[in-house]
């Protein structure tokens, strides 16, 4: 393997961050589908303040707001569609169809990806396949508990949403990417 293939290694995180920023989007995550704001808000800052902490480069920045724009843009184009349904009730900001508390969960979910998630993008095809299967069940699981609604036929299209995220996760900050040493 010549130094163009060969994936440079993590630098290595100590678990308790790890399961720090998983703990952080779990609290996102249920704040954001109970509609929680403030709470919601306050855990997508410590998910922040750990990228800042662990000091990613601007091209990591870039390339995690990158997904987290390609997400909303994808769930508003569903959201558009009327594949995906909000109650009336709740706000949504600067022109997009989708609630700030899923904007909130793109910006959370793709500061998951340097740290707890970073162990699922080892390879482009297990990604997408990891991703399609949970990115359903967290669509479903928000259903369930009264977040969104939306008919079982378009969870095709969101397991699709779903594995392109896995793909392009791994592509872009996968233990391959360079860009995640500390700059």
């Amino acid at each position: 393997m010549n130094s163009l293939t060969r994936p440079t290694p993590m630098p290595s995180v100590a678990w308790p961050q790890l399961a720090g920023n998983a703990l952080l989007f779990q609290g996102l995550w249920f704040a954001a589908i109970f509609n929680y704001a403030a709470i919601a808000g306050a855990c997508l800052l410590g998910l922040l303040a750990q990228g800042l902490r662990q000091r990613w480069s601007s091209v990591v920045w870039t390339k995690l707001a990158i997904l987290a724009g390609l997400g909303m843009a994808a769930d508003s184009t569903f959201a558009a569609l009327g594949w995906y349904r909000f109650d009336e009730s709740v706000t949504h900001y600067f022109l997009l169809p989708i609630p700030l508390w899923l904007m909130f969960l793109w910006l959370g979910f793709v500061c998951t990806l340097p740290l707890s998630l970073q162990w699922t993008l080892r390879k482009v095809w297990l990604s997408a396949v990891v991703y399609s299967v949970a990115g359903v069940m967290s669509y479903s699981a928000g259903r369930a508990l009264g977040a969104l609604e939306f008919e079982n036929s378009a969870l095709v299209a969101t397991g699709g949403l779903w594995a392109l995220v896995g793909a392009l996760s791994a592509v872009l900050v996968g233990p391959g990417e360079k860009d995640l040493e500390k700059g």
